[in-house]
């Protein structure tokens, strides 16, 4: 009888030490699963915020290259001017010149 006690008493035991490891599995897979949780609102909010600096940068590129095309038709126009003039100064130097 002591032989079945001592058995039950081991069993007992390593029923319990089951139990504990499971309950230990059990409270590290829901950390586990927390951390991903975190993750992945970490990874959403990181692309949300790429997202509006993309945008932000589409926009200071749009703005980048109007002002680059208004800088080239203001050039244009300059030289368009200056060309003029140098022809009346060329026509008005030959009126004098004869």
């Amino acid at each position: 009888k002591t032989r079945l006690l001592k058995e039950r008493d081991r069993l007992e035991k390593e029923l319990e030490q089951q139990v504990q490891e499971r309950k230990r599995l059990a409270k590290e897979r829901d950390q586990i699963s927390e951390k991903e949780k975190r993750r992945e609102e970490e990874n959403g909010l990181l692309r949300e915020e790429h997202r509006k600096l993309q945008e932000e940068t589409e926009k200071k590129l749009a703005y980048y290259r109007e002002q680059i095309e208004s800088a080239k038709k203001q050039y244009g126009d300059l030289m368009d001017v200056a060309e003029r003039y140098r022809q009346e100064a060329i026509k008005w130097r030959s009126k004098l010149m004869s």
